[in-house]
């Protein structure tokens, strides 16, 4: 997440918060890989791959599925951050709604 640095802070600090250290330790190998496509003004939502914490429990050729499993939300004091996790509890999507300042830099980043 070296596109966002304060918001990854910002994200690792809440997952400390929940007590959500498994999730904590996913976010320094993740990648942005694509912006969320709608054009709603107030979205910044992406989604990312790189997390490999829980891949020793997969099988040979399986790969990660684009939907998610399970949500955590973050309880965010600005705007709404929900990371989605695929079936394994890697972290695979973020959902970050009314944060203009995340929306900025994601689409600087191109």
């Amino acid at each position: 997440m070296n596109a966002l640095p304060e918001f990854y802070e910002e994200v690792r600090s809440l997952l400390v918060r929940l007590e959500r250290n498994d999730l904590a330790s996913q976010l320094r190998d993740l990648e942005i890989v694509q912006r969320c496509p709608c054009t709603d003004f107030g979205c910044a939502s992406f989604k990312v791959s790189g997390s490999t914490l829980p891949d020793m429990f997969e099988m040979p050729g399986q790969s990660r599925r684009s939907t998610f499993a399970n949500s955590v939300d973050l309880k965010a004091e600005r705007g709404k951050i929900k990371l989605g996790l695929d079936q394994l509890g890697r972290i695979t999507t973020f959902e970050v709604v009314n944060r203009p300042d995340v929306r900025r830099k994601l689409h600087r980043r191109r």
